[in-house]
This record gives structure tokens, C-alpha cells and sequence, in this order.
């Protein structure tokens, strides 16, 4: 009986040897690798901006060294007149506007161009009253400034990295700006007679450069939200005058240059849609 049931067990493990064999040997493959999503960002966007700006327009006034400026003392005033007249004047305030661009993407990596339009709204004024005269206790300047910028607008390249739906950028390019300056001036002479009186005045518009970064996280169906900072130089503008007075036997006069730079830091949010 014993050999029997161990013959029986040796013809079953052949069968199954030989039935593994027929099969074959079995093959493994690994799954695919998963590749990193990430969101399509190529393409053609508008949008609506908010925020606010910090603006200082830095007016500085050059006088020049004529007779007019001669004190008592042998020197010239001309240096602390100037400086008595070249206030910085600055204002923060609520911003809104426009934007357009179109981005190009490789992997993770988007490069785009942008344009923007904000409206500035940037007003201030100043009165400024000091004696520069040095030796004439009667001396007296008074400065009436004024600057105003109605609107900033920028064409920047961008460059950033995706993760997915956050693109973290930087960006730079050409500011355009409209801003004005105006001064007028009224000096009691050196000697406390005489009046001296100038006036000057420039407005258009002006190019500079802008820099900044930033972050667009990608909502639903194809809108856009960002965060940014923005800094942009606007440059200088020039305005002359005459400093002249009258009243004496033979007019003594002083030639004045004022520059105006303005600078705006720009912090705003914005939504957009790409098509």
C-alpha cells in the first residue's frame, strides 16, 4: 500500500513539473512612472488689477552762483537756497487697473510678456518757508510746489517656475508715466530790500524701468489670480526759471534748474482669465 500511494505522489508532482514548463516562465513589469502634473500656463490672458502705491517725487532745485546770491559775508547763498527748495513729496494711495499678456511654456519653466495700466492718482503740494540768507536776518524764501501723476503703465517680460497651479515669477521692463511740476518763488533780497520773484513749470510724459516679482495660482475653468510687488523709476524731468529782482537800480537775476524724480513701489492683486 505504502509504495502505492508514494507512486502516486511522484506521478502528480511530474504532471505539475511538467505543466509549469508548458507555461512558461512568468514575466513582471513595473507600473509607469508618475510624472509631476503640471498646469497648462500657455496662452493669452486679461485681466483687472487693485492695490496700492507709494509714490515720492524727490524735486531738487540748483541755483545758480550769480551776484544776486552774494552775502555779507563773502560767500553765496545759492547752495542753502537750493536746498531750502528741494523737498520730497509723497503720497500713498489706492490704485486700480487693466492688464494684458500671453505666456509661452517648456516643462515647468513659463516665460511671458505683459502690459498694464494703473491709475496713479499721485497729488501733493507744498509750501516751504526758510531764511537762506546768511548774515541778513531779513531773508526770506517761500516755495510753492506742486507735482501730480495721473497714470502708470508698464510693458514687462516675465520669467517663472510652475508647481502645478502656482507660477512664482520675477518680471522687468519699460515704465510709462504722465507727471507735471510746478514751482513758483518769492525771496525778500539779501539786504531786506527788493523782492525776487521766478516761476517754473514742466508736464508729459516720461520712460523709465520697472522690476519686481510675484505669484499667479490658477483657479477653475481658466481664471488667474495674483499677488505682486512692482517697483518703477519714472526718471527725471526738468524745469527752468528766473530768479530776478527788480527793484533794484540794475536787475539782479539767478538762472534755476529743478529736477523731478518719480519713483512708485506698486504692491496689488489681481484676477485674470486665459483663454
Amino acid at each position: 500500500m505504502k509504495k502505492i500511494i508514494l507512486a502516486t505522489v511522484l506521478a502528480g508532482i511530474g504532471s505539475t513539473a511538467a505543466l509549469a514548463a508548458d507555461l512558461g516562465a512568468r514575466t513582471y513589469s513595473k507600473a509607469p512612472a508618475m510624472g509631476e502634473r503640471v498646469y497648462n500656463w500657455a496662452g493669452f490672458y486679461v485681466g483687472a488689477t487693485a492695490g496700492a502705491a507709494w509714490t515720492n517725487d524727490r524735486i531738487r532745485l540748483n541755483a545758480e552762483a550769480s551776484p544776486y546770491f552774494n552775502n555779507s559775508l563773502g560767500g553765496s547763498d545759492a547752495p542753502a537756497f537750493g536746498a531750502l527748495g528741494s523737498p520730497d513729496l509723497k503720497q500713498t494711495n489706492a490704485i486700480f487697473g487693466g492688464k494684458a499678456g500671453y505666456n509661452w511654456q517648456a516643462s515647468n519653466w513659463v516665460v511671458g510678456l505683459e502690459g498694464d495700466l494703473s491709475s496713479l492718482r499721485f497729488r501733493r503740494s507744498v509750501t516751504i518757508t526758510g531764511n537762506p540768507h546768511a548774515g541778513f536776518t531779513n531773508g526770506t524764501s517761500t516755495f510753492n510746489d506742486s507735482a501730480s501723476s495721473d497714470w502708470l503703465a508698464t510693458v514687462r517680460g516675465r520669467v517663472g517656475y510652475a508647481y502645478d497651479r502656482a507660477l512664482f515669477f520675477g518680471t522687468a521692463g519699460v515704465a510709462f508715466g504722465h507727471s507735471s511740476f510746478q514751482s513758483s518763488i518769492v525771496d525778500l533780497a539779501p539786504a531786506g530790500v527788493g523782492r525776487g520773484v521766478a516761476s517754473a513749470s514742466t508736464s508729459g510724459t516720461s520712460v523709465g524701468w520697472t522690476a519686481g516679482a510675484g505669484v499667479d495660482y490658477a483657479l477653475a475653468n481658466g481664471w488667474i489670480v495674483t499677488v505682486e510687488y512692482v517697483h518703477a523709476d519714472l526718471g527725471k524731468v526738468n524745469a527752468q526759471g528766473l530768479l530776478r529782482d527788480t527793484s533794484l537800480p540794475v536787475p539782479s537775476t539767478s538762472a534755476l534748474t529743478y529736477s523731478a524724480k518719480l519713483e512708485s513701489d506698486l504692491v496689488r492683486a489681481g484676477i485674470s482669465y486665459k483663454f
